[in-house]
C-alpha cells in the first residue's frame, strides 16, 4: 500500500468501517470517528486484532461530553472547540448572527449542502 493510499476495512456485521493508512507503519481509525464512537472499545479492538488486516496503531477519538479518559490505553490530549446545539433551527435562528446566516445562504446557492448530520437533542 503506497503512503498516500487509504484502505477501508469492514470488520463484521454491525461494526464500524475502519480506515487503514500507512506504508511502513499501518494506522487504523474509525471511518466516522467523531460521529460514531463505539460503546464497547475493548471488544472492537479484539475484533480488529482477529482480522487479516495488519494495523500497528489504532486511534480513536473520545467524544464529548466525556472529558475524563474512559479507557486505560495510551492517549494524547487534543483541543476541541465545541458549542452545544439543541436543534438545527435554534442554531440557525438564535445562535449565529446575521452575517453567518447570509454566508450560509450564499453557500447553499453555490451548491454546498447545509443540513443537520443527525437529529440529536441534548
Amino acid at each position: 500500500m503506497a503512503e498516500s493510499q487509504k484502505e477501508a476495512a469492514w470488520i463484521g456485521e454491525g461494526a464500524p468501517a475502519i480506515n487503514i493508512r500507512g506504508r511502513f507503519v499501518y494506522a487504523g481509525s474509525l471511518e466516522a470517528d467523531i460521529f460514531d464512537h463505539p460503546l464497547d472499545v475493548p471488544r472492537l479492538l479484539r475484533t480488529v486484532r482477529e482480522q487479516d488486516h495488519v494495523i500497528d496503531v489504532f486511534t480513536l477519538v473520545q467524544t464529548l461530553p466525556h472529558a475524563e479518559p474512559e479507557f486505560d490505553y495510551p492517549m494524547e490530549w487534543d483541543n476541541v472547540a465545541a458549542e452545544p446545539v439543541s436543534t438545527f433551527d435554534n442554531w440557525r435562528t438564535r445562535q449565529i448572527d446575521r452575517k453567518t446566516r447570509n454566508m450560509v445562504r450564499k453557500s447553499v446557492k453555490q451548491g454546498i449542502a447545509v443540513r443537520p448530520l443527525r437529529d440529536v437533542v441534548g
